[in-house]
């Protein structure tokens, strides 16, 4: 019934898909451990539709905790460093909604003679950290995000050179190979997409 929904593009109107898989990653998912792979990373990939990059960011870390080597691991490292990336894409958003803030602040305090009074003072100082702070979580999504894109790339390489990819790989393995690079070219310019 998840995967109905799922492929219905229910999941992104309901949370009744994300549930229903809930319930197999229960004390009992052992029994069936093939339900419990397919479901484990069902969830993950629903979450990451959902735009829940948190969730879905754990999630799929806990399908590959169990399940390294499973069908959709490949997919799922690749989806766990994108959940990275759009966390890094929020930050950059924040930190530019808090860089207006800034400008507002300076131009008021400029437009009243240039000296701040103390709750402006105390203003810009909040800003300030709040920048620091958006910052340094920018950039630990972005390092972050590299493991997984790295692992996925080594994967597929490897499996390249004994074996012809199956058909989405070879895009995958694009996808996963440009954003370090991208990164590293550009820290400074780097925009999470």
């Amino acid at each position: 019934l998840a995967r109905l929904l799922i492929d219905t593009n229910a999941a992104e109107q309901t949370d009744k898909p994300v549930k229903l898989l809930e319930t197999v990653d229960g004390p009992d998912a052992e029994k069936d451990a093939d339900t419990h792979e397919k479901a484990a990373y069902l969830l993950g990939a629903t979450l990451f539709k959902k735009g829940d990059w948190v969730k879905a960011e754990y999630r799929l870390a806990r399908a590959l905790q169990f399940y390294p080597n499973g069908a959709e691991s490949a997919k799922s490292r690749f989806w766990q460093g994108r959940c990275y990336w759009f966390q890094a894409a929020a930050r950059a958003t924040k930190i530019k909604e808090l860089g207006l803030k800034q400008q507002e602040l300076t131009t008021q305090v400029a437009q009243r003679g240039g000296t701040p009074n103390e709750a402006e003072t105390s203003r810009r100082k909040q800003l300030d950290e709040q920048v620091a702070q958006e910052e340094a979580g920018y950039r630990e999504a972005l390092v972050r995000a590299r493991t997984p894109f790295q692992e996925v790339e080594d994967r597929l390489l490897k499996k390249k050179s004994a074996e012809p990819l199956n058909p989405d790989e070879p895009k995958l393995l694009r996808l996963t190979s440009f954003p370090p690079p991208e990164r590293s070219l550009n820290p400074g310019d780097y925009v999470a997409f």
